[in-house]
């Protein structure tokens, strides 16, 4: 399907690809909130030694969105 195809919801594919991929990152960022919360909790042995795989995914998620993989400019909501 091409991106620019208008879905039933009025958008095109490219928009709601935009807009899952970082409704995605706010709920991921939410969750590495509570984590961190959690994490302070912990004995020092048994917190992560490596950053967290929310932090990772955090730190990934721009460089991985619609607009970083050449798919033109998205329309900000």
């Amino acid at each position: 399907m091409p991106y620019g195809h208008v879905l039933r919801s009025g958008t095109t594919v490219i928009q709601h690809i935009y807009d899952t991929h970082f409704a995605g990152v706010t709920e991921v960022a939410a969750m590495r909130r509570r984590w961190q919360r959690l994490v302070g909790l912990l004995d020092r042995a048994g917190r992560p030694r490596s950053p967290h795989p929310l932090t990772v995914a955090l730190t990934a998620a721009p460089r991985t969105g619609p607009v970083a993989a050449g798919h033109g400019p998205p329309v900000p909501r």
